[in-house]
Order: structure tokens, then C-alpha cells, then sequence
């Protein structure tokens, strides 16, 4: 919370003037601090961190294996003045309107994270399970590490299930940005929990191909839950 007195330990951060409130940008910096955000009033909530292995479950096991698989946070890529650091400052991902954007890595998942702490501040003061929404159930029975041959048709069996019996809405999709190949791929039925992918005829050896299956219910606040398959490509 915004000017709660609280703060990871003094003098450890000086991103981390959260705790306080009453100073002006110009205040805080005489004070030692990095103003990088817009201050707000006391009170004011910041949500990071609270919900990333809840949202995106399977993805903690695709995540350790490189900071470039990123998720709510964003990716990372080595700096180019330090080969030993791995940063998401000047890394881009392809905003909605088709332009590069150095914040989309985390921005396109801000709507699902915000609205998950939502629904988790709304169980906080429900009795009854069955009168909150909950986020649904995905998973991918087929296995979310797969290797395939160009030209290779990989089966993809999504697994869904919604607590509170609500409709779902399933999209699968390409992370591009976190592929290390760099063409497209589709799958054949984006819309289907049974469907295929066919690894394009020109993507190396070696090479890895993101796919996310995004599940979203018709709940009140609607509630998203995605799990990511990496399709490394094999020798013909």
C-alpha cells in the first residue's frame, strides 16, 4: 500500500519509496531515491508480484530454463555491455497495433493480473465459494516440451475445466518473441482443446517455437489461466 511506513528495509532499494507519501518527486530525490514511477495518494495498492505462479500454471518449469522464456514480468535478454547480466530494459515485444514497444513483454498480461487480484480480493470477502468466481483449469496432457521435425504435425490436447461451470473462451497462439525462430507458425484449430501444429518446413535444428493456450471465463470479474508448450525443432 501507498504510504504505508512500510518498506523492504531502509536503504536497501532506492526504487522503494512505496511506504511513504506527502513529498514531492523533487523531495524523494534529495532523499536518495530513484523516482521512476508517478507518485499517487496514500492508500493506493501496487499488485506486483502477488499473482505469477497462480496465473500461469506449468510455466514455472518453462520459466527456469531461461530469463527469455519470461512471463507476467516480462522478458529479459543479455545486455549487450555485460554478457554475464540479463535485463528487460530495451527488450520489445509487438504491441496491438503492430509497433514494437519496450513495455508490451509485460503489458499484454496486465489485464489478466489485474483482474485475477480482483477476484482474489473479492474470495476475501465471500463466504461461499460457489458465490466468487474462480480462475479455470488448463493444462496439456501432450506435454509442454516437445521436439518435431520441419514439416512434422505435432497433436496439441488441451485439458479445461472450470470450477464454477462457466462458458470458456480458448485461443491458441504464437509467442513470437519468445522464439528463437523467427517465422510463423499456426495452429489449425485455434480455438479447439484438440488440434494440430505443423513446424514449418524452414525452421532449423535447434530452433524453438512458443505456443500459449489462453483460457478465459464469462465470470464476474472474468478470470484467465495460460500454459505455454515449446516445440523445439529436430533434426529432419
Amino acid at each position: 500500500m501507498w504510504g504505508d511506513g512500510k518498506q523492504m528495509a531502509a536503504g536497501f532499494d532506492s526504487e522503494d519509496y512505496f511506504g511513504l507519501s506527502g513529498y514531492t518527486a523533487d523531495q524523494l530525490g534529495a532523499m536518495g531515491f530513484g523516482v521512476w514511477t508517478p507518485l499517487q495518494p496514500k492508500g493506493v495498492w501496487i499488485s506486483e508480484g502477488l499473482v505469477q505462479l497462480r496465473i500461469a500454471p506449468g510455466q514455472r518449469t518453462t520459466q527456469l530454463r531461461g530469463p527469455f522464456f519470461r512471463w507476467l514480468g516480462g522478458r529479459q535478454a543479455v545486455n549487450p555491455a555485460d554478457p554475464f547480466q540479463w535485463r528487460n530494459r530495451g527488450v520489445q515485444d509487438i504491441g496491438p497495433d503492430g509497433q514494437p514497444r519496450t513495455d508490451y513483454s509485460a503489458a499484454r498480461w496486465f489485464e489478466d493480473f489485474q483482474l485475477d487480484f480482483a477476484a482474489r480480493l473479492q474470495w476475501s470477502v465471500t463466504p461461499k465459494y460457489k458465490d466468487a468466481n474462480h480462475e479455470p483449469r488448463v493444462s496439456v496432457s501432450t506435454g509442454i516440451r516437445l521436439s518435431a521435425a520441419p514439416g512434422e504435425r505435432v497433436r496439441l490436447v488441451g485439458n479445461v475445466h472450470d470450477p464454477d461451470g462457466d462458458e470458456l473462451n480458448i485461443k491458441w497462439w504464437q509467442y513470437r518473441e519468445a522464439d528463437t525462430y523467427t517465422g510463423e507458425a499456426s495452429v489449425e484449430d485455434p480455438s479447439g482443446t484438440r488440434t494440430w501444429f505443423r513446424v514449418p518446413t524452414d525452421a532449423p535444428a535447434g530452433s524453438a517455437i512458443h505456443l500459449i493456450v489462453e483460457v478465459q471465463d464469462d465470470g464476474s470479474p472474468s478470470m484467465t489461466s495460460h500454459q505455454r508448450v515449446v516445440v523445439t525443432v529436430a533434426s529432419d
